[in-house]
This record gives structure tokens, sequence and C-alpha cells, in this order.
């Protein structure tokens, strides 16, 4: 997220300052700064976007970490745990690949002058690479998240937690006109990740190298859905 974060604000810096090009549409005039080109605003708000995700997912976690610890009743620490262990890979592993894009896409902002070393930008993609694989690759993670997390208990956490995505879709229906774009989008994303994961429930003790092969994407999905979750 760290990462993700310096290299959007070194993007955005850049674009500021750079000069290429007139408007788009615009057939004279004076020469603009890049950040004026709607592609370059395309990719800066991208990374705005999947980073600020990102943070709020890591702090969603976070926070089911001090309910798994401090609150008073039992079975609702427990519950806390088990929302907090299911997202553990997918914050680790959806972070770290999602940084190694956003990097990538600062290094994009600054053309030619992003792959050399005299602006940084190169930096963080180098530093971004290597975070998907220690602590785990993203791989093992998604091991972790289809076996331990999902497959093992039958989905019941994952199930619960798209229920509540649910309910803040129909928070968002009841939103009316202003939130139509955003509650359509999202409630197609929820049900596509419970269709996966009731896939994956179904098929994971029958064909467990079918499971496996789609481990990764499904890590993906599955943060993708919940980091949009918390940005709606």
């Amino acid at each position: 997220v760290a990462i993700a974060e310096r290299a959007y604000q070194h993007a955005l810096e850049y674009a500021k300052t750079r000069v290429q090009g007139r408007a788009i549409g615009q057939g004279s005039g004076d020469r603009v700064t890049i950040i004026h080109h709607p592609d370059v605003r395309r990719m800066l708000m991208t990374m705005r976007a999947q980073t600020e995700a990102m943070r709020a997912l890591g702090y969603y976690a976070a926070g089911e970490l001090d309910r798994s610890k401090h609150l008073t009743d039992t079975a609702a620490r427990a519950q806390h745990q088990a929302r907090l262990d299911l997202l553990t890979p997918v914050v680790k592993g959806w972070s770290t690949e999602l940084a190694v894009e956003i990097a990538s896409l600062g290094m994009q902002v600054h053309g030619g002058m992003g792959f050399v070393e005299e602006t940084g930008a190169a930096q963080y993609l180098r530093d971004a690479r290597i975070t998907t694989i220690y602590e785990g690759t993203t791989g093992i993670q998604a091991n972790d998240l289809i076996g331990r997390k999902v497959g093992a208990e039958k989905g019941v956490t994952a199930l619960t937690m798209i229920a509540d995505m649910r309910e803040t879709g129909t928070r968002l229906e009841a939103g009316g006109t202003a939130c139509a774009g955003m509650h359509a989008a999202f409630a197609r994303a929820v049900s596509e990740l419970e269709e996966a994961t009731r896939w994956l429930i179904a098929h994971y003790l029958q064909e467990p190298q079918a499971v496996a092969a789609v481990a990764v994407p499904y890590l993906k999905l599955f943060g993708t859905v919940a980091g949009g979750w918390m940005m709606a």
C-alpha cells in the first residue's frame, strides 16, 4: 500500500509539471502539462482508486483483529477472528499484486523518463515486485485462501461476508439515481464472487486440481470485490 501510494504521488507530481502537446481537441494554443491528457488522468485515477481500496481493506482487516482480541463476547470474537483469517491472504496477495500494477502505471505516466533511474519511478516497480514473493508467494496465499479459509469450512465465513456485501448493495439501491451506477456494478461483482465461491465449495473435494488452478484468480476477484465493498 505504501509503495503504491508513493508511486501515485510521484506520478501525479510529474504529470502536473511535464509539459507535452496541446489539450485533446485543441488545434492551437499553448502546450499543456500531461495531467490535462485524458489517458494520463485515467492512469492516475486508477492508481488512486486502487490504492484507496487496498488501504481501506487493510484497515478493515485490522479492525477485525482488534474486535477478535477485545470484544467481551466469546462467540463474537470467534466470528471476527474467522473473518480476519479469511482476509489475511486476500489482503497480502491482492495488495501486493495490485501494487505491481500501480507502480507499473506510475512508470507509464512518466513515459520514457520512467524507465531510467533519474526519476525514481522504476524503483517503485522493483520494490513492489518482491512483495508478491516474500512472506508467502501469491500462489501460497491463494492456496491458503481456497483451502483452509474457504474449502475446509465449506465457505461459511466467505458467504457470511458476501451477505454483508449484499446488505451494503441494498443500501446503495435505496440511494436512488445518485448511487444507481455504483449499485449496478457492485451488485454484479458480488454475484460473480458468490458464484465463484459456491463453485469452489462444490468442487473443492472432488476436483482439487481444478480448484487450485483458479486459486490466484479467485483471490484477486475476492480482493477486487472486497475493495469495491470498502469504497462503496
